[in-house]
């Protein structure tokens, strides 16, 4: 079970095929400070190995990508190419999580199932399925994924316990509004109250049977 998960995305495979730790390191430059003041010193780790994600969104209207691997085909030559440059881990979406009106979960299944069976088969990385959904959840894992990533933090009551049968991986993120709801302004919330919702769900994850670790 993961609660918030950081690292760099497709692009990032593309730029650094070997995974130098010193070109990560040499990204995170944030500025030069002006004369006499403290140096920035970003609160991060570069001591521990980096983990790479490769996001192949099948859907043609991505945020992302725009729709550059919207074909199901693209999408599988696409991620194999991500694990050929270094990508430690794929994340298949098949639905962009813009407002508006949802994909059908039929649709979205069609979209994901056959991408992540053959990227399973072609390549050795753990796969993760980006979908809130039980159903969408299942299908994908029976196709081969290992984890499920649910940006909307257990929206759908049932996917804790598809991915529990499973005995899979769960990434849970905060996102504080419906799935497909318009965000209005600012996204402002307190941090104890976005810990608190994460710690709430991570709780209800456990208890379904979800794997602490693994």
């Amino acid at each position: 079970l993961m609660l918030l998960g950081l690292g760099p995305d497709a692009h990032t495979a593309s730029l650094f095929p070997n995974r130098p730790e010193k070109h990560l390191r040499d990204r995170l430059v944030v500025g030069v400070p002006d004369a006499g003041m403290e140096p920035y010193v970003p609160r991060i780790s570069l001591t521990l190995p980096s983990t790479i994600v490769g996001i192949v969104n099948v859907t043609p209207d991505s945020f992302y990508d725009r729709g550059l691997t919207a074909d199901g085909a693209a999408a599988v030559r696409r991620g194999v190419d991500m694990v050929a440059a270094g990508a430690d881990l794929l994340d298949v979406g098949g639905m962009t999580a813009q407002p508006g009106e949802p994909l059908s979960a039929a649709a979205e299944i069609d979209r994901v199932a056959p991408v992540v069976r053959e990227l399973r088969a072609q390549t050795g990385v753990p796969i993760a399925v980006d979908t809130y959904r039980a159903e969408v959840a299942a299908a994908a894992l029976a196709a081969g994924a290992d984890l499920v990533n649910d940006h909307t933090g257990l929206a759908d009551p049932d996917l804790a316990g598809v991915v529990a049968a499973r005995r899979a991986g769960l990434v849970v993120t905060h996102l504080g509004l419906q799935p497909k709801q318009e965000q209005e302004g600012r996204y402002a919330l307190p941090f104890d109250a976005i810990a608190a919702s994460l710690i709430e769900r991570a709780e209800r994850a456990l208890a379904a049977g979800v794997p602490r670790e693994g």
